[in-house]
């Protein structure tokens, strides 16, 4: 066990990182472990960042999503499919943001200067990010592990 290991022979404790380099590649690949982080003396806490106000936080993906696409998202989506390095099944295809992507690069009846088709792509993009932040605050929520700090995302960042 880990207490095993921090003990040694007896006769004189091993470091953390003695006992860190001494996991097997089963402890650290599958992530089982023969004892906790609590049962060798550390205080572990959960914490969850949660927004105070809910609409600010969409304002703060929907800013994301945008940096996204100023920092060249579409340019990198068409490159990596030309390439054949982002196939739609592929698991990095249906993520949120390429899943999007892909769809308005591929999509029927494109032409140049399509507004519309940007507007409903970024449309789509910005709610599909939405859902899975929502998604991931109910999970965070139903954990009982986790501990929730307020935080005001209109405060001014320092």
């Amino acid at each position: 066990t880990m207490a095993e290991r921090r003990a040694g022979d007896g006769t004189e404790d091993k470091s953390e990182d003695e006992v860190l380099r001494e996991l097997t590649e089963d402890e650290v690949y599958t992530g089982l472990r023969t004892s906790s982080l609590a049962d060798l003396g550390y205080d572990v806490r959960c914490f969850f960042l949660c927004p105070t106000e809910r609409m600010e936080h969409f304002h703060v993906v929907d800013g994301r999503c945008e940096s996204m696409l100023l920092r060249g998202l579409l340019a990198e989506t068409s490159s990596l499919a030309a390439g054949g390095r982002l196939p739609d099944d592929s698991q990095a295809g249906r993520a949120i943001g390429y899943r999007q992507s892909l769809a308005y690069l591929s999509r029927d009846a494109a032409r140049p200067d399509d507004a519309a088709a940007l507007s409903a792509f970024v449309d789509d993009f910005a709610a599909a990010t939405r859902r899975y932040a929502k998604k991931q605050m109910q999970w965070f929520r139903r954990d009982g592990s986790f501990a929730f700090v307020p935080v005001d995302m209109a405060a001014e960042k320092g």
